[in-house]
């Protein structure tokens, strides 16, 4: 994802005025949303099920799904 976050912020940089660039950076940009609900969606019931003992990083990695993009 965090690849994905520089990519991204990447292209907002150099979109510039092209509506090309920027239709593909808005693209992108909600396929990231899309894939974050949904690996949310999949984890959270995991989240429930172990949380005693709570497994390592879980936590960490459903926060990191939420944060919006750096840059946006």
């Amino acid at each position: 994802l965090g690849e994905f976050d520089a990519k991204l912020a990447g292209m907002k940089n150099d979109g510039g005025s092209d509506p090309y660039q920027q239709n593909y950076y808005l693209k992108r940009l909600r396929k990231r949303g899309e894939y974050a609900r949904e690996a949310i969606a999949r984890l959270e019931p995991l989240q429930r099920t172990f949380s005693r003992p709570p497994l390592p990083g879980l936590g960490e990695l459903l926060a990191d799904l939420a944060a919006p993009p750096p840059g946006r």
